[in-house]
């Protein structure tokens, strides 16, 4: 089953809802709130690292709701042997964002959405 992850980062909550990516039905959602701090009257800030970990255990949480297991492309990139060649030729990993490390993932995947396969 393929599933898509919404993320709502509102001024009060964070909420994340897993839906099924064939039917669109809410498979389970998680909630928390968005940590505020209040430094001077009248004033609104967030600290980013606080509200990242809100969102990414947000995330978390509607995952394991539904029963899904965390799965990171980036983990299955740095077991393929073009990425274990490329590391040791430039003594950097593939890292989240690469176009080229996103592109071998996509046509390992997604071929039919891949570039080289509509050339």
């Amino acid at each position: 089953m393929r599933c898509v992850i919404a993320i709502d980062k509102g001024t009060t909550a964070i909420k994340a809802a897993v839906f099924d990516a064939s039917t669109s039905a809410v498979l389970a959602a998680s909630s928390r709130p968005t940590p505020v701090l209040d430094p001077s009257p009248d004033w609104y800030e967030e600290d980013m690292e606080q509200t990242f970990g809100a969102v990414v255990a947000c995330i978390c949480a509607a995952m394991a709701n539904c029963g899904l297991a965390p799965l990171a492309w980036l983990d299955e990139l740095t077991q393929d042997v073009l990425t274990d060649h490329s590391c040791k030729v430039s003594g950097n990993v593939a890292i989240p964002g690469v176009p080229l490390a996103l592109l071998a993932w996509m046509k390992r995947h997604d071929p039919s959405r891949h570039i080289a396969s509509r050339i």
